[in-house]
């Protein structure tokens, strides 16, 4: 399996229809665990925040809907970025 099929995560959209996703990157804040994904079939390449949490099945990706919440991801993504220059 070559790395591009490996960040690959397929989701459920509202109406059930399969959606891939690319895994981005992950990120950890106080404990939290966050994923960022990017929708493979969107132009616009907006990016969507989920938390990763655990289930006795495994992991679930969770939507992050609050601002703030969004925000503060948004601001760790960006310095992750900027330290990677």
């Amino acid at each position: 399996m070559n790395e591009e099929n490996e960040n690959r995560i397929v989701l459920l959209d509202e109406e059930g229809n399969e959606v891939e996703f690319e895994l981005i990157v992950t990120i950890e804040k106080e404990g939290v665990e966050y994923a960022l994904l990017l929708n493979v079939e969107e132009e616009e390449g907006d990016m969507y925040a989920f938390r990763i949490d655990q289930d006795e099945e495994g992991d679930l990706l969770i939507p992050v809907e609050d601002e703030d919440e969004i925000i503060m991801i948004q601001e760790l993504y960006d310095q992750l970025a900027q330290d990677e220059e």
